[in-house]
């Protein structure tokens, strides 16, 4: 590549040509972005792969059972549960609250506070 390639230059714009070229960004409202398409688009993906494999005379895909989740994971590889309590060793840590990514987390009562006082 050319020297040119990696040189950068300010440009100046009137405000409504910036407006512009910013909006042509912008997608009007109901429109969502497509970020993959075609075999390989995340709605369909599975469906569309094993027509393909069907046509092409290929070995279906094996299914798993059951997907070990992390904390499962986490226990296989590291040989202790990581829902048990690192102080006491004998308590089992329990979901309390869960929200939505993007959320908030919920507001919670301060530590010291006793329920029902």
């Amino acid at each position: 590549m050319s020297l040119q390639f990696y040189i950068t230059e300010d440009m100046r714009l009137p405000a409504e040509a910036f407006i512009w070229r910013f909006l042509q960004h912008v997608l009007p409202a109901g429109y969502v972005r497509i970020r993959h398409y075609g075999l390989l688009a995340s709605r369909e993906r599975e469906r569309k792969l094993d027509r393909c494999r069907e046509l092409l005379g290929a070995p279906a895909k094996e299914r798993a059972e059951r997907i070990e989740t992390s904390l499962e994971l986490l226990a296989r590889l590291t040989g202790r549960d990581l829902r048990q309590c690192d102080r006491c060793g004998c308590g089992q840590m329990v979901v309390v609250s869960e929200w939505e990514a993007g959320e908030s987390p919920p507001a919670m009562a301060p530590r010291n506070q006793v329920s029902g006082a």
